[in-house]
């Protein structure tokens, strides 16, 4: 796999400035990296932290795209 994109300590303000396709190749590294095999949570305490930094990013970009792109109101 090719280098991953930089994860600016996970900044999830930071990281919105990443692509879909970006934040999408950080969370599939998180988790394959951050898998808990005891206990009862999916990933790690680091990858659950990281993996809601990502998705409080892909909520900034969302709502950024959004803010620059209203959608037109609907014709009465």
């Amino acid at each position: 796999m090719s280098k991953l994109p930089r994860n600016f300590g996970w900044d999830r303000h930071k990281l919105a400035t990443l692509t879909y396709e970006e934040l999408e190749r950080l969370e599939a590294d998180v988790k394959e990296n951050h898998e808990c095999r005891n206990g009862i949570y999916i990933y790690d305490a680091a990858g659950r932290k990281k993996l809601d930094a990502l998705s409080w990013a892909v909520y900034y970009k969302n709502k950024a795209d959004r803010a620059t792109d209203p959608e037109p109101p609907e014709a009465a």
